[in-house]
């Protein structure tokens, strides 16, 4: 049993044999130093839905940030992404 310590939180995991086929660029070792690719299934969601992909990103490897700039008196207030990450894979998948 989990417990969720946050009101508002849900605790979900999942146990399967075929997660590896399902997410093939999931596997052992430092995600930065084995090849990443999209399966073409993978790619055309990629395509439809590039939004949610790089969403999918920068929760996972960045941030995003409420960015604050007063001038002359005024604030101004807009977005700000931020993503880091040593895999040269994802990094191209993100451009």
């Amino acid at each position: 049993m989990q417990r969720v310590q946050k009101e508002g939180c849900v605790d979900v995991q999942s146990y399967g044999a075929h997660w590896p086929c399902l997410l093939p660029q999931h596997g052992p070792g430092k995600k930065h130093e084995r090849r990443i690719v999209l399966a073409d299934w993978q790619e055309r969601v990629v395509r439809a839905v590039p939004g949610d992909f790089l969403r999918g990103l920068f929760h996972s490897d960045g941030c995003r940030i409420a960015n604050r700039v007063t001038v002359r008196g005024k604030t101004y207030v807009y977005p700000r992404y931020m993503f880091v990450n040593e895999s040269t894979d994802i990094m191209g998948l993100c451009q």
